[in-house]
């Protein structure tokens, strides 16, 4: 499931082309960009590490990335993954609150949701639907408070929001 993960969210792409001044050329540029993004940040860090140790001896003593840049001469590494760690969660967090709201507002458009969640801010903003979205965050949230083992409350519900893009 953590593999297929690392790859949802291009589709979101196409959820904001609907937004987009001339989508015939956004699209096509955003897609095109999103394979050189994937060689780069993906197959170009593991190319690097790979180049600086030996791939069976890669995790065994710490973060692979905290090791590379340690070996390089940048001592401050372990801070600056965490910044970077943080700002990918608070970015997916965000692209998150987008497309749930979307998707939301547009079910509701289509009828197949109650037709308050069609409510838009003056700016177009579907209020409703975000804080629906918000909501579901926050019992998410909620849940390692209250479940004991909040490790199998992360499996279940991340398993729960991958499963569902692996169905076309």
């Amino acid at each position: 499931c953590i593999v297929v993960a690392s790859y949802q969210g291009v589709e979101l792409v196409g959820i904001t082309a609907g937004e987009a001044k001339n989508p015939q050329v956004t699209l096509k540029r955003a897609i095109n960009n999103i394979l050189w993004r994937i060689l780069i940040f993906y197959v170009g860090a593991i190319f690097v590490i790979v180049t600086i140790f030996p791939w069976n001896g890669i995790g065994t003593t710490g973060s692979p990335f905290v090791l590379t840049f340690a070996k390089i001469g940048i001592v401050a590494a372990a801070g600056i993954i965490n910044f970077v760690v943080l700002t990918a969660a608070l970015s997916g967090c965000n692209s998150g609150m987008y497309s749930g709201g979307r998707m939301l507002y547009a079910l509701a458009k289509n009828r197949q949701l109650p037709a308050a969640l069609t409510k838009l801010s003056a700016s177009g903003v579907p209020v409703n639907c975000i804080a629906v979205t918000i909501g579901c965050l926050l019992v998410g949230s909620a849940l390692n408070y209250i479940i004991p083992n909040p490790e199998q409350v992360f499996v279940y519900v991340y398993s729960a929001s991958v499963l569902p893009g692996m169905v076309p």
